[in-house]
């Protein structure tokens, strides 16, 4: 090996005179051709010539590659530029030295674009490194932007205009704008946003929460959802599900975690029979129900209300939901459409107490393990810790002679929120309210163990605190709690 890399630098190094030699005739039958020539006086000093990379395959780990060029000085000796080691040849249809295609990945500005000519050959994967690895550093400390006021959004736009770097880098952008905005005031923020939308080309997740709905119409006039993201993989929105949010999810087919509004509907068609919400008449939305499922194919994750909910009911992919509000009627449908997909749920506060007349209202452990066999997760938010009971009867005994078919066991989480009440607990006191939950969650992993391997529990709306049985299964042991979270539904 040791002795071929020498030939290929002479025959890729020879000075002017050693073409009378044959050494040239020598180069071309072996494929080699010239890159660049440099003259002085009259006379060829150097000249660079590109050689199969097959020649220049290292492969006895005694050698470095590097790009040869043959150098004028005492006895005409040949000498190498330098060069990683261990670098792999580049195909010789590239025409470039290793040095080159350094510069060229080093005035690359896209990680699409870096990664993307990376792959064309083995040869510049290697070459481009160290350019993948500065472009990783400089978008993690530039990835997520949130912008709460105007001045903001100016500083971001013009950072992103004078630095397409900084514009390309940027992954995660929410705007939280809770300002009072009329349409006289001389604040320009839906030409702002709409400019900073059109500016960031690279986006993979989009939180959009605006409190004002007049600045949401005029921002929706001035075309807000219809800049498309191309990489765009979740959109969290605060805006009123209308034709806008439904034409966008149409030109976003990738979205993977959606969170919107509910429809809102008056409360004559808020009925309990949620199969009947698909009646809800479209003039009185305002909208052309789409057909979502089709539209948003790699849908896994999906945070809305009852009605929003039925219109994906046929999502194929989506296995972590989360209903802000329920009806007691709601496990039922639940189950009905998504049963045996679900992985993760997420209940919201319930609407309404149940009617003591209507068929088929508490839930068993039971039941939930039965007709969610995949179901790794679920978490219950309530007002009132006193409605631990609903709409799943927890501290139900377990049938030994039924034994469920699953092998993932369940992990249930209670959480009370952050504006609760109560009535026979105090939820200020949250002594007491833990307590309470921790002697159920005793109760609950001592029948149900190990169907259900452990309870998460959390008041002021964030599940904070995991226990599991102990050894002895007289008590519960408090587990690890690092990972929990109000978003760990999703991460599940």
């Amino acid at each position: 090996m040791s002795r071929l890399l020498k030939t290929v630098l002479a025959l890729s190094s020879a000075p002017a005179n050693a073409r009378r030699r044959g050494h040239r005739a020598v180069a071309k039958k072996m494929g080699a051709t010239r890159i660049s020539r440099h003259k002085s006086d009259g006379a060829v000093q150097w000249e660079m010539l590109s050689v199969p990379p097959t020649l220049l395959a290292v492969d006895d780990g005694d050698d470095d590659l590097v790009t040869p060029a043959w150098v004028p000085g005492s006895g005409q000796a040949c000498e190498r530029s330098p060069a990683r080691s261990s670098m792999p040849a580049v195909y010789s249809d590239m025409k470039l030295p290793f040095e080159l295609w350094e510069l060229v990945f080093d005035g690359l500005d896209d990680g699409y674009d870096i990664h993307s000519l990376a792959r064309v050959c083995h040869g510049l994967k290697r070459v481009a490194e160290d350019a993948i690895k500065r472009h990783a550093n400089f978008t993690k400390s530039h990835r997520a932007v949130t912008l709460t006021s105007y001045e903001s959004m100016l500083s971001l736009l013009d950072l992103a205009e004078s630095s397409p770097r900084v514009s390309l880098a940027i992954r995660d952008l929410t705007i939280q704008y809770q300002i009072r905005w009329s349409s006289t005031s001389n604040v320009p923020v839906p030409r702002l946003l709409l400019d900073i939308l059109k500016a960031l080309p690279n986006l993979r997740s989009l939180s959009l929460h605006i409190s004002s709905d007049r600045l949401v119409s005029v921002c929706l006039r001035a075309g807000l959802l219809s800049v498309v993201h191309p990489h765009l993989r979740s959109f969290d929105t605060s805006l009123a599900y209308s034709s806008d949010i439904l034409r966008f999810l149409q030109q976003h087919p990738a979205i993977e975690d959606l969170s919107i509004p509910d429809l809102a509907v008056p409360d004559r068609l808020s009925i309990p029979d949620l199969s009947l919400s698909l009646s809800i008449p479209d003039q009185f939305l305002g909208v052309n129900i789409l057909d979502l499922p089709s539209s948003l194919p790699s849908l896994r994750i999906l945070s809305c209300g009852l009605e929003t909910f039925m219109r994906f009911r046929r999502a194929s992919a989506l296995t972590h939901l989360h209903l802000r509000l329920y009806v007691p009627q709601t496990l039922e449908a639940i189950g009905s459409l998504l049963g045996p997909q679900l992985i993760s749920l997420r209940l919201g506060v319930l609407e309404r107490l149940p009617d003591l007349h209507s068929p088929r209202v508490v839930w068993s452990p039971q039941d939930i393990l039965t007709r969610f066999p995949r179901l790794a997760y679920i978490e219950v938010h309530m007002f009132e810790p006193d409605l631990l009971p609903h709409p799943i009867q927890w501290q139900q005994k377990r049938d030994k002679s039924l034994i469920p078919d699953r092998r993932t066991p369940l992990t249930v989480a209670w959480v009370l929120e952050e504006d609760a009440w109560g009535t026979l607990l105090d939820p200020r006191d949250t002594d007491i309210v833990r307590q309470f939950f921790e002697e159920v969650a005793f109760d609950v992993l001592r029948h149900w163990t190990p169907y259900i391997a452990r309870i998460v529990y959390g008041d002021s709306g964030v599940p904070d605190t995991s226990v599991t049985l102990n050894a002895s299964g007289d008590n519960v042991a408090r587990g690890d709690h690092s990972s929990l979270g109000e978003d760990y539904w999703k991460r599940v």
